[in-house]
C-alpha cells in the first residue's frame, strides 16, 4: 500500500472520495439489523421506481439507518471540533490521536472499505469529541465578565 501511494500520490483522492464517507458515516447495516431483529431486503436503486422508493424511505429500517448515520456524523463533527480546540490550546497529547486517526483513515478507507473498518477509529474519535464536550461545558459554567469600570 505504501509503495502504491508513493508511486501514485495524486491518484489517492479517487478511492478516498468513495471510501471516506463510507468509513466514517455509513451504518453497519448487517449488525444493526441483527441487533434490532429486522428482516431486510437489499436496496437496489437501479430497479426502484418512485412509489416503491418512497415506501422504502418511510420504514423503520430507513429510520434506524438514518439515526445511525446521524450519530456517526455527529461523532465526526464533535471529534473534529475537539481536535481544533486541542490544536488552538497547543495541547500536545492530541498529537497521538490525530496522527493515529490520519494513519488509520488513509489505510482503512478505499473502494473496498466497510463500516467494520471504523471499529479502531471510534475510541479515538470519542477521545477527541470528549475534548470538545469538556470545552463546551466549561464555557457554559464560566460567567461572562465585562469591564464595568469604564462605564462610570
Amino acid at each position: 500500500a505504501i509503495e502504491l501511494i508513493v508511486s501514485h500520490p495524486f491518484d489517492l483522492y479517487r478511492p478516498l472520495t468513495i471510501g471516506l464517507p463510507r468509513l466514517y458515516v455509513s451504518p453497519n447495516r448487517t449488525y444493526l439489523y441483527k441487533l434490532l431483529g429486522i428482516d431486510h431486503v437489499e436496496w437496489d436503486l437501479d430497479t426502484a421506481n418512485g412509489p416503491s422508493l418512497v415506501e422504502r424511505l418511510f420504514t423503520r429500517e430507513a429510520f434506524y439507518l438514518g439515526a445511525s448515520g446521524a450519530y456517526q456524523l455527529l461523532l465526526l463533527i464533535t471529534a473534529t471540533a475537539g481536535a481544533i480546540v486541542a490544536a488552538k490550546r497547543r495541547e500536545t497529547w492530541a498529537i497521538v490521536p490525530v496522527v493515529a486517526l490520519a494513519y488509520l483513515t488513509i489505510f482503512s478507507s478505499g473502494l473496498e472499505t466497510h463500516a467494520r473498518f471504523r471499529v479502531p477509529l471510534v475510541p479515538i474519535l470519542a477521545v477527541l469529541a470528549a475534548r470538545a464536550v469538556i470545552t463546551a461545558a466549561d464555557a457554559r459554567r464560566r460567567p461572562i465578565v465585562r469591564d464595568l469600570g469604564t462605564a462610570r
